[in-house]
């Protein structure tokens, strides 16, 4: 048991073996590159009361009398999750390389900050949840979770995903994405040879906002507000209904040079703009682009709407 109101400082990687607990307002600090890995069940939820968190986080500058400026090279290692069902709440992870690392067959991840990392959270062959969880700061992946069985599902709701490389990025099984705000990122959604609905989501600032990779999309009920490049990316399959589209720097949906079965359904949408035809690129651009293969495929957009969907965005 880590108790409340201690602090813990380890200067080794630490194996717990049974089962574990943290009790509230518990710090737990590792110098850099060290790990601390649950085994066995671990036990976040017990007397936990609103705004009571534990933290871990890596030790360094921990007895300086100065603020301290963590960098990449000061963080700790890692967080590991690897009992069957690990469940997780009410933490505050941050200066890590792996804010959590897990390899679990079922998972939930509640009630957790994650902040300056490399990974927030990776994780591996699991069905996964996530809700009201904030991630930033993340030099690579705000989430990442890498599945190849069709049976595996992931569900993220209720989360804000800020100032990452990449903000979700999730492959295999199916997925559902809804409530979600995803600000300043490289990219902020990859799907990797899935399925799934993204709704009620806001994106902002992002340079890419929905990269497809051999992933079919449901698309309902979003805000995109300003993408520094491309909108939506659609593969295999895509359905993009119902959403607010206000400002992009190149195009809202580009699908020329991809595989599409049919023309895409972008029907019902709000367009922030008079000249659409400029910001959707299709078989009409072909063209434009004769150094690539042509598009056979045709973005459907009427009806469109004259005014905003009210429903849509975060709820």
């Amino acid at each position: 048991t880590f108790e409340s109101n201690k602090q813990y400082i380890i200067t080794e990687d630490l194996n717990l073996l049974g089962a574990s607990k943290i009790e509230p307002d518990c710090f737990i600090n590792l110098i850099p590159g060290r790990n601390i890995k649950f085994h066995g069940s671990l036990d976040t939820e017990s007397g936990y009361l609103p705004g009571s968190y534990w933290r871990i986080s890596s030790s360094f500058g921990i007895d300086s009398a100065t603020p301290a400026i963590v960098g990449q090279g000061d963080y700790m290692g890692s967080v590991n999750l690897l009992y069957a069902e690990s469940n997780i709440s009410h933490g505050i992870v941050t200066n890590t390389d792996f804010g959590l690392s897990i390899q679990a067959p079922q998972v939930s991840v509640t009630d957790i900050s994650i902040s300056n990392v490399n990974y927030g959270i990776y994780a591996l062959q699991t069905t996964f949840v996530m809700q009201n969880v904030n991630i930033s700061g993340a030099s690579r992946y705000g989430l990442s979770v890498q599945n190849t069985l069709a049976t595996e599902s992931i569900s993220i709701t209720n989360c804000i995903v800020a100032h990452c490389e990449d903000g979700l990025s999730v492959s295999g099984g199916t997925f559902s994405i809804s409530n979600i705000f995803l600000y300043d990122c490289y990219a902020a959604f990859r799907p990797w040879e899935n399925t799934g609905t993204i709704e009620h989501c806001d994106f902002d600032l992002c340079y890419y906002d929905i990269y497809q990779y051999r992933a079919s999309c449901t698309i309902l009920y979003n805000n995109f507000f300003y993408n520094k490049k491309l909108g939506i990316f659609p593969r295999n399959y895509g359905l993009v209904n119902y959403n607010n589209f206000y400002y992009t720097a190149l195009s809202y949906i580009d699908i020329r040079g991809l595989s599409l079965s049919q023309d895409l359904d972008a029907k019902n949408n709000y367009w922030a703009v008079s000249n659409l035809d400029q910001y959707l690129f299709d078989a009409l651009d072909n063209d434009e682009f004769p150094d690539e293969p042509p598009c056979n495929r045709y973005i459907i957009y009427l009806p469109k709407r004259n005014s905003r969907v009210i429903t849509a965005g975060i709820q």
